[in-house]
């Protein structure tokens, strides 16, 4: 309803007069629904013009104008998530969505920040999408607000549900909120990149002082643990010094070797496979057999 609404206003202000049929066709919602809009945008002091008869319409007030004042940045980031949340892919959508856009302050980069952190998302495989999602979430968290979120779970089942942001996770390259879900009357984890919809509601809601950090998003595959010895070339030092850290690579007389405990998965072989000849595995030596003959294979293929 907050997309329609906002959307039918934005047709509206676009006309000087149209129809509820119109507006019915363009928003693909009944007349009766139109009119239900119309007091929604009157109680939120917008002055709305309705005539019947023949000739008559519906219209916005003349001297009416919606600037970038009339909306502070949370504001704008709710209107932009709904939008995209819950309106069909159209033409007119995306010139909607590109003028709202264009109304919030610009961060110079794609990004959440606040006093204590900043996040860049600008190469996130969702893009502006996980973006909007971010900053819909942590304005409802500040502003103490629930939420209405369409949540799609591994197994393929979309549920609706209201949740009350408590914190956020960043865990393994992904990002989680923890949310107090009022269906299950429980603290939950929801994943970000599995969340379509977002609404902001007026319901208000209070984080306790302490909550216990229920949650366990521990990957089955980092349990266990090597230590590994690496010879590093010139080409792989700062991959390897960001990888293992700085203080663990050294100097030598033939270039840089680095130690560090990293754990047994696949993740780690990809990344040493990654590496090709610029390193040389000194340990474990079953790692570094294993390395070689991926390379062979890859070699002979």
């Amino acid at each position: 309803m907050v997309a329609d609404t906002f959307i039918m206003l934005l047709e509206l202000l676009a006309h000087d007069k149209l129809t509820a049929k119109q507006l019915s066709e363009r928003l693909e919602v009944s007349e009766r629904t139109v009119y239900r809009y119309i007091d929604v945008l009157s109680a939120s002091g917008i002055p709305v013009v309705s005539n019947k008869g023949k000739g008559g319409g519906i219209s916005i007030g003349s001297d009416y104008r919606l600037t970038s004042a009339l909306f502070d940045k949370a504001e704008l980031q709710y209107i932009v998530a709904a939008i995209e949340a819950f309106s069909s892919p159209t033409v007119f959508r995306e010139k909607v969505l590109l003028k709202l856009n264009s109304m919030r302050p610009s961060a110079g980069t794609s990004g959440f920040a606040n006093e204590d952190f900043a996040v860049d998302f600008s190469d996130a495989p969702q893009g502006d999408a996980f973006g909007a999602k971010l900053d819909a979430l942590s304005a409802a968290k500040k502003a103490r607000k629930a939420v209405e979120i369409c949540y799609h779970n591994r197994r393929g089942d979309i549920s609706e549900r209201v949740i009350e942001p408590y914190i956020f996770v960043y865990n393994n390259g992904n990002w989680y909120v923890f949310a107090r879900c009022r269906r299950e009357d429980a603290m939950r984890m929801f994943k970000l990149s599995r969340v379509t919809h977002i609404v902001p509601t007026n319901s208000d809601y209070v984080i306790p002082p302490r909550f216990e950090r229920s949650w366990d998003l521990a990957d089955p595959t980092k349990k266990q643990k090597i230590h590994v010895v690496l010879h590093v070339g010139e080409k792989a030092r700062y991959d390897v010094e960001e990888w293992l850290g700085l203080e663990n690579v050294r100097k030598t007389e033939k270039g840089y070797t680095a130690r560090g405990d990293v754990f047994d998965n696949e993740t780690t072989f990809a990344k040493l496979l990654s590496f090709g000849d610029a390193i040389e595995i000194e340990s474990p030596k079953s790692l570094a057999e294993k390395i070689r003959a991926a390379h062979e294979s890859a070699a002979r293929r």
